[in-house]
């Protein structure tokens, strides 16, 4: 059971880091967009 769950629980976990770094790249992206708008 625990050698079954350790990969789901793994796969479970692997999208946040994935995700957080995808939203401080698109608050870069908007902070250099308002930057050059201004």
């Amino acid at each position: 059971m625990k050698i079954i769950n350790q990969p789901y629980f793994i796969l479970n976990l692997s999208p946040w880091p994935i995700l957080m770094s995808l939203n401080t790249f698109n608050l870069m992206i908007s902070n250099i967009m308002i930057l050059n708008f201004n």
